[in-house]
């Protein structure tokens, strides 16, 4: 008896390993994309989109994913960027991919940063990352588009240059690195130019991981200032993802009529730390006028935004209130903002909202499924909100309009009546 255990649970042993070697063999960017394609099929989106467009012409969107993957010579470095653009058909933000950092030295915050980011110099995805020998004080631009830029936090600087081998074909390269995570040469952007100021293609992080990118250029920025060129530096005002204060809940009395706060989020998980600044900030706020600044406010719950919400709807002597938003204003944050617009006191400025609100996980922790090739995850939704469909991907507009060579909160002073 004890043989015949023994010889099962050999056999059992050399399945396992088998099917892990098979797998490890069949292992490419078009087996994540299968991979993916199946565990979307859960998800409330997958359902909407199927009525919405049919499944043939899903399967149609997945082939063509599946001929620009075969058509990349690099497609298991970017296999990431692919993913993300086909998952874009399902016009679900709460839907996405994204790589398990958890055996990433770069991300184990308990080592010193210089070592890790020495072990991180002698991984793959550095010394994989592809590189230009043309001296970055050799690049000519001919173009408007060209030129040289910087981040919000002044990180990177890179030289967005046209590649001579394809027609509309861009490449950024990093011509300083503040963070040591990049070297001069190598390449962080490839962009196609697909509309007079519309650009499609990838960009890398600071991991060197690949997300797909979708950008609009105009006045020298590329995403509305999420990057924007050298060259214009000091005429920006105010940087998109650079937090308008270090901590996540802020108050502040800016004269005697007007009041302002700052939300970085509405967290589920940070209820206690929100209902504590609800009880040291709402009493204090005899203004008629506030100031709300959702900016790069990350969402969360109802839970963490109702009381607010009431305060502000049922104060009579708060006569106006103005909410700054802008497009890393997602999510619970968004719902906030259409239920605070149905009052006429209360007007929005800044920039379209992310559009991240519609789907969402039916107040369930993110259901998240393994993609074993790449060692991807994905999160699927599970619940879709009707009302707010008209919404998602396109985004909340605001009644006002401000651009990064603004002050948005002289601007939304400026703004009240009185």
């Amino acid at each position: 008896m004890q043989n015949i255990l023994q010889t099962k649970y050999l056999v059992l042993v050399i399945s396992l390993l088998f099917a892990q070697q098979l797998l490890a063999q069949n292992c490419d960017c078009l087996t994540a994309l299968d991979q993916a394609a199946t565990i979307v099929q859960s998800a409330k989106s997958y359902k909407d989109t199927k009525k919405r467009i049919g499944l043939d012409s899903l399967q149609s969107y997945q082939n063509h994913i599946a001929s620009q993957i075969t058509e990349d010579p690099k497609a298991s470095i970017n296999c990431l960027a692919y993913l993300e653009r086909y998952l874009l058909i399902y016009r679900d933000k709460h839907l996405f991919v994204y790589p398990d950092n958890s055996k990433n030295i770069l991300f184990d915050t308990e080592v010193p940063f210089e070592q890790r980011l020495s072990k991180f110099k002698e991984s793959e995805a550095f010394l994989n990352t592809s590189r230009i020998r043309t001296s970055p004080e050799q690049f000519t631009f001919s173009s408007p588009i060209e030129g040289v830029y910087t981040d919000q936090y002044k990180r990177e600087e890179v030289a967005l240059i046209k590649d001579q081998s394809r027609e509309g074909k861009f490449l950024g390269i990093v011509t300083n690195s503040n963070t040591g995570l990049w070297e001069k040469g190598q390449v962080k952007w490839i962009l196609y130019l697909r509309d007079e100021n519309q650009l499609e293609g990838i960009m890398y992080d600071d991991a060197h991981q690949p997300h797909h990118a979708n950008l609009t250029y105009g006045d020298g920025l590329l995403n509305g200032g999420d990057w924007y060129k050298k060259s214009i530096d000091e005429q920006i005002s105010f940087k998109p993802l650079v937090k308008p204060s270090s901590e996540d809940y802020f108050y502040e009395k800016l004269s005697d009529s007007t009041d302002y706060i700052y939300m970085s989020n509405f967290s589920g998980w940070k209820t206690k730390e929100i209902d504590a600044f609800y009880d040291k900030t709402l009493p204090q706020l005899s203004s008629s006028k506030l100031i709300l600044d959702l900016r790069n406010n990350t969402g969360g719950g109802e839970r963490s935004y109702q009381e607010l919400l009431d305060f502000i709807l049922k104060t009579k002597s708060l006569k106006e209130v103005i909410i700054l938003q802008n497009k890393k204003t997602v999510s619970a944050a968004e719902q906030f903002i259409l239920k605070m617009k149905e009052s006429d006191k209360v007007t929005t400025m800044g920039e379209t909202t992310s559009g991240m609100i519609a789907y969402g996980l039916g107040n369930r922790p993110s259901p998240s499924h393994d993609i074993p090739c790449f060692d991807f995850k994905m999160t699927t939704t599970k619940t879709r909100i009707k009302k707010y469909s008209q919404y998602e991907i396109v985004g909340i507009k605001p009644d006002i309009t401000l651009t990064v060579f603004e002050d948005w909160i002289g601007a939304a002073q400026k703004q009240f009546k009185d």
